[in-house]
């Protein structure tokens, strides 16, 4: 059968599974090139040495990246023990190698537990964090020294896979803004043989999995077929996080002209302030809106989908 491109407009999320090698940057660019869309952007940055779960936007769709929740992430990392480098990963230069002695699952376990919760961390020297307008890997690039603000991260749980000889292999929960290269350096020098981050795959960001997500490497063969429909995840199902609401053919109007508007609608609200999805009677999502909580609701249009 002769195969049919796809001519729809491609809008949605694409949950991809970044191979490494790639920069985050490359993907969103491979896609903008293969689908003939030029709006894309991805949701949240993975490391170039690393693979697995990246949304990307598609479209209109892009418009709500900022509503898709990033506050918790899955990895899986192999930690290197003994071993420490500039960047926190095996790409880095080699600071110092230290003997690992054979530690007691006890032990481990220990070090783990002190790391679960809210914690104090320093992002890499080759991070995309912004210092004075530059980024930290261009420092770093050009043999910069510059002071790397320490920062607020959380961490859920710590599992560990797998530990043998100078290898340890954890399952990561934690919220979004987490380095693993930086928790697998803060590891090792607990542990005191120093660490580095061999191996990384985000099984998880929001609510995109690891075993939903798409090879890059099939893409093209997808779009080809037409069948890019298939594989896109709508707005409302990536944002199904939010309170939702229904508005009536008049009040659709309004909001899609971007006016706010005054109602009871029934929502029971524990903020002042909340984003709701608004859909239209047959179910659409039309819009992204604030509803201020307290006697008649304002609700107020934020992002619109004509």
């Amino acid at each position: 059968m002769e195969e049919v491109k796809n001519i729809r407009p491609v809008e949605g999320f694409l949950n991809i599974m970044k191979p490494p090698g790639m920069t985050s940057h490359d993907v969103v660019g491979f896609l903008r090139r293969i689908l003939s869309q030029k709006k894309a952007g991805h949701c949240g940055t993975l490391d170039p040495g690393a693979a697995g779960v990246l949304p990307v936007a598609l479209g209109r769709a892009t418009r709500m990246i900022e509503y898709v929740p990033h506050d918790i992430k899955a990895y899986r990392a192999e930690l290197h023990l003994g071993v420490a480098t500039d960047t926190g990963d095996a790409f880095g230069r080699i600071l110092s190698v230290r003997p690992v002695r054979s530690y007691t699952e006890e032990e481990v376990d220990r070090v783990l537990r002190s790391f679960i919760g809210f914690i104090t961390q320093k992002p890499p020297a080759a991070s995309a964090i912004k210092v004075r307008g530059k980024r930290l890997y261009q420092y770093h690039r050009q043999g910069e020294q510059v002071e790397i603000p320490v920062r607020s991260v959380r961490v859920d749980s710590l599992t560990v896979v797998n530990m043998s000889d100078d290898r340890l292999m954890l399952d990561i929960v934690c919220g979004g803004g987490t380095y693993i290269r930086s928790l697998a350096a803060d590891i090792g020098d607990m542990l005191g043989c120093g660490a580095c981050m061999s191996f990384l795959v985000r099984t998880m960001s929001g609510p995109f999995h690891l075993r939903n997500a798409i090879p890059l490497n099939e893409i093209e063969s997808v779009s080809r077929k037409g069948i890019i429909s298939c594989a896109l995840i709508s707005p409302a199902e990536a944002l199904n996080h939010l309170p939702s609401l229904t508005v009536g053919s008049g009040e659709e109007k309004m909001i899609l002209n971007g006016v706010t508007i005054s109602g009871d609608f029934g929502l029971h609200l524990e903020s002042e302030k909340t984003t709701v999805l608004v859909r239209s009677e047959s179910g659409a999502l039309i819009a992204v809106a604030e509803i201020q909580r307290g006697g008649i609701g304002h609700l107020k249009p934020l992002k619109v989908l004509p």
